[in-house]
């Protein structure tokens, strides 16, 4: 619903007062979105979406990011998962 109402410059005005007033969840926006409304080419736009949204996008998924971590770092288990898959995956018709 958002790619429609942001696909017309004259709408994205209104919608970003919306937005202001709470009237529509700044959440609707996603990440992309949110990123090409900072890089408008209307000064204007780009001023009041940075205003929005700021960095708001990226402390949440870094954070994320910063507690999976370790994750990488740990060793991986092929021989348990392919455990796994055949108890528990084997009557399954194929995905493909």
């Amino acid at each position: 619903m958002t790619d429609v109402l942001l696909a017309r410059s004259e709408w994205i005005g209104p919608f970003l007062d919306a937005v202001k007033a709470q009237k529509v969840s700044a959440a609707m926006i996603g990440s992309t979105r949110r990123t090409s409304l900072m890089k408008n080419p209307d000064q204007s736009i780009r001023d009041r979406a940075t205003t929005l949204f700021g960095d708001t996008v990226s402390a949440p998924r870094n954070d994320v990011i910063n507690k999976y971590r370790a994750a990488l770092s740990l060793p991986g288990h092929r021989d348990r998962w392919a455990a796994g898959f055949r108890t528990h995956l084997r009557g399954l018709p194929p995905f493909w």
